[in-house]
């Protein structure tokens, strides 16, 4: 019946995801091999109910096992034969919180499709000038002919940025400056006047590959991506974006598929996946990831961007989740210097 990655299913509870991580496609690949009948369509579909909107899962994903047992509803998959083919499990939306609740999520990570300045898209997957407001660049003054890295704006009181450690090394503030938008002719370089690299960065691993900056000022219509206080799940639909200004779809994978000569990703960094072909992200630009919300959908960034693997497919990033609370100690540590 089914051999979509991502599937909905409608009950008269609400209308909830169900995430596959190949099992469940699995499972459907086998049902679709049997002789289905009318008649066998009738035992096909899902035993059990759920009581609000929910997201369901393979019983062993790492998002479910970090969940309390009284939180999850276990709902049975029968086959076209009628019997019980797999148990998935489900958890309410209100669990799945991404947001630190004393922070103010009103303020960041607000997509201006227009542009800013408003402008025409010269082609569907062009990424106009202010799309994402939290989008920088970090040059080497005096020299803008060329970015070293790209970085995201994350902090308002400190003025604060997220770039690679692998990007910055090496350098000092007084010798940076930054861009929020790449006019060549009317640009406004920003003084970089603080600068921390994180103390366990690991040049050839990639480990803790994180640095954060800040900044003399901030333009007006420069605004912040939000910060994830969680992992986002496996599936999850993300958006980095090229050199050259073009949108790179991209989707969270389960995290051991992006391990690399049997050796899993450190967990200072994480994974997303993409077309092999595809273009390829800005050293030090971020993973954008929209958490949606009733009343305030927002981007959060979700990783850094090092490097690409295992042959274009999956693009490696510094996990934000993992830094969160190094990136805020070190703006806190910036803003009480200024």
């Amino acid at each position: 019946m089914f051999r979509l990655s991502a599937f909905l299913i409608a009950l008269s509870a609400c209308v909830f995801g169900v995430t596959s991580d190949g099992k469940l496609d699995s499972i459907y690949s086998v049902n679709e091999a049997n002789n289905v009948t009318q008649a066998s369509l009738t035992c096909e579909g899902v035993v059990g109910r759920v009581t609000d909107c929910s997201e369901c899962y393979s019983c062993d994903d790492p998002l479910i096992e970090r969940q309390k047992a009284h939180n999850i509803m276990r709902l049975t998959l029968n086959d076209v034969n009628c019997a019980s083919s797999e148990v998935i499990c489900c958890l309410s939306q209100s669990l799945l919180r991404f947001r630190d609740k004393d922070q103010d999520y009103t303020t960041c990570g607000k997509y201006v499709p227009e542009g800013n300045p408003r402008a025409l898209r010269p082609t569907l997957r062009s990424v106009l000038q202010g799309e994402y407001p939290w989008r920088a660049w970090i040059y080497r003054t005096p020299d803008f002919s060329k970015p070293l890295c790209a970085a995201t704006y994350v902090n308002q009181k400190a003025r604060t940025l997220v770039t690679a450690a692998s990007c910055v090394d090496g350098f000092r503030a007084h010798q940076l400056q930054v861009l929020f938008d790449k006019d060549p002719i009317n640009h406004d370089p920003k003084d970089v006047i603080q600068l921390d690299i994180h103390e366990d960065y690991n040049k050839v691993t990639h480990e803790n590959d994180i640095a954060v900056l800040s900044v003399s000022s901030v333009p007006d219509d420069a605004e912040r991506a939000c910060q994830s206080i969680q992992p986002v799940p496996h599936g999850t639909a993300c958006v980095a974006v090229s050199s050259d200004d073009f949108f790179i779809n991209q989707a969270i994978p389960l995290q051991h598929n992006c391990a690399e000569d049997n050796k899993p990703l450190h967990n200072s960094l994480m994974c997303a996946a993409a077309h092999r072909d595809d273009y390829t992200p800005e050293l030090g630009a971020g993973l954008y990831c929209m958490d949606e919300q009733l009343d305030n959908n927002v981007y959060m960034l979700v990783g850094v961007y090092l490097y690409s693997a295992l042959e274009g497919v999956a693009a490696i990033n510094t996990n934000m989740t993992h830094h969160i609370n190094w990136v805020n100690a070190r703006a806190n540590e910036h803003m009480q210097r200024q």
